[in-house]
């Protein structure tokens, strides 16, 4: 059977699964703080703060404005990523910086006249999460080749009573088309293995990658609070969530001994040529998630007429988010004899290349304790969700096994957290310096899993430090600054099967700084 024959019976498949458990945990997740001064406490604010930050971390906090006013802020964002490449003995460490300027914020609040007690409304804009990220690594293998990994399972493929071969799985279709794996049809009835791979095995390669994650995900909220006794403010809000993610990710391998040899692997075309021994191969992905979703806010705040303390509760509503995704591969092989096959599945019929789906996230319950003495101003915030709330579902209808799977993974392996947050600041004369300290848990059991379950040896617990200042410019004008740097450990899986894959080790270093202004009106 021919190669084009041979297509001709494969059914319409999907390409890479795009969706991934942590695909949910990266859409949901959101960096500490929004706006200049909120950064500068580590987003401590559960217990109610006069700042626009409150529509995100409480919106009683409103209710303690004495005035209207406008604010807006620039924020520069830096990621840098140190990737240690492990796969056996062998090892290569590389830096990677990608740097960002987007709006951070931007909010207009109106204190309301009222005869007694206080009434706040506000509108914003705050930008709660960015992705943008760069990943580079190289070295050196004879353990194990990404073309082995294309090798089909029995249920990828199908052979009917002629002898007629279908592929059922994309990356399969896609390796097969690109050159990467080799049918032999004259093993069909025996116990040999009907398809093999480029590279040999046991045979030194070299790999490198480069990963490129871009876009942000933004809200705009409207919210606001009332006084309902004296020193006890009640706020709520409604927020709309966007955002993109684009992701760009290239992996190569290189014969760099040339011990693939011509007769190692050969591929008969249509016309009868063969192309023979493997040279290098490309994988490219490329993935876009466009999401819209919504959810509520509501708080409590209560500090005593004449007291220091105050504190406060509040609940985020789990988020709907729905998720429409583009994605492709493709895949191109060189050959010792100077041929090559190259495959996007974007340029064929029978892979389809979009989906929609949903994501419903945790619900989020926060509360923080607040002191205030003279200049001094400190606030204490802790934060719990339980990650393995989380779920997909299916916008089409039904519940298909993909996402059945996936959920249960959600569930297995994502497990509750709790989040504190500790800010203070020190005011002197027209001059207010503020701090902050943040500690995240990573939501994986066992200290990580894969999304297949396997287990993993790195933490992704997240420390976020910071400092900012205000400055009065006068005429009730504000200058806001604030800086946070966080530190987290990853890891990347270039193949399907993470027990044959090469290990990235990454080192994420990610680093903003927001100019703000605010004027009183």
């Amino acid at each position: 059977m021919t190669r084009l024959l041979l297509l001709a019976a494969a059914f319409v498949v999907p390409s890479l699964s795009a969706q991934t458990v942590s695909d949910a945990f990266r859409y949901s997740q959101r960096d500490i703080g929004t706006g200049a001064r909120a950064i500068g406490l580590a987003g401590a604010g559960a217990s109610g703060i006069d700042d626009i930050s409150a529509l995100v971390s409480n919106p009683a906090g409103l209710g303690f404005y004495t005035g209207s006013e406008v604010t807006g802020s620039l924020a520069f964002g830096s990621v840098n990523v140190d990737a240690n490449y492990l796969i056996g003995d062998a090892g290569f460490s590389r830096d990677e910086t990608a740097g960002t300027v987007r709006i951070g914020n931007a909010a207009f609040v109106s204190r309301a006249p009222t005869v007694r007690g206080s009434l706040v409304f506000a509108a914003a804009y705050n930008q709660t999460a960015s992705f943008d990220r760069t990943l580079a690594f190289r070295g050196e293998t004879n353990q194990s080749s990404i073309s082995a990994s294309f090798l089909p399972f029995d249920d990828e493929i199908s052979i009917d009573s002629d002898g007629n071969l279908s592929i059922l799985s994309g990356p399969v279709f896609t390796a097969f088309r690109g050159g990467l794996i080799e049918y032999l049809p004259e093993n069909i009835g025996t116990d040999q293995a009907l398809f093999y791979e480029a590279v040999v095995p046991g045979s030194t390669i070299e790999q490198r990658s480069e990963v490129r994650e871009r876009g942000a995900m933004h809200e705009i909220s409207f919210g606001g609070a009332v006084e309902v006794a004296p020193g006890i403010m009640v706020g709520a809000g409604a927020n709309l969530t966007v955002g993109r993610y684009e992701l760009e990710r290239r992996f190569e391998e290189r014969d760099i001994n040339d011990e693939n040899r011509p007769d190692d692997y050969i591929v008969l075309l249509d016309d009868g040529s063969e192309l023979r021994g493997f040279d290098r191969s490309t994988f490219d992905v490329g993935l876009t998630s466009d999401m819209l979703g919504i959810n509520g806010r509501f708080g409590v705040a209560i500090q005593p007429e004449g007291s220091p303390i105050r504190f406060g509760l509040s609940a985020e509503t789990p988020t709907y988010v729905s998720v429409n995704e583009d994605f492709f591969t493709r895949v191109s092989t060189e050959f010792d004899n100077g041929g090559s096959l190259e495959f996007d599945d974007r340029d064929d019929n029978f892979v389809l290349n979009e989906t929609e789906y949903a994501l419903v996230t945790p619900w989020r319950l926060s509360g923080g304790v607040a002191y205030a003495m003279g200049p001094a101003y400190v606030s204490v915030d802790l934060e719990t969700l339980d990650w393995g709330d989380m779920y997909f579902d299916d916008v089409n209808g039904g519940a298909s096994q993909e996402f059945r799977a996936l959920n249960d993974d959600l569930e297995d392996n994502y497990g509750r957290v709790y989040n504190v947050r500790v800010g203070g600041e020190f005011t002197y004369d027209r001059v207010t310096l503020r701090a902050g300290i943040a500690f995240e848990q990573d939501p994986l059991d066992d200290g990580g899993v894969f999304d297949d379950g396997d287990e993993a040896s790195f933490d992704r617990d997240r420390t976020t430090g910071s400092f900012g200042a205000s400055i009065g410019l006068g005429n009730r004008t504000m200058l806001d600054l604030g800086y946070s740097y966080t530190q987290f450990d990853d890891a990347n899986i270039p193949y399907f099967d993470p027990a044959a894959s090469p290990f990235v080790e990454e080192d994420v270093q990610r680093s903003r700084f927001l100019v703000g202004v605010r004027i009183g009106i």
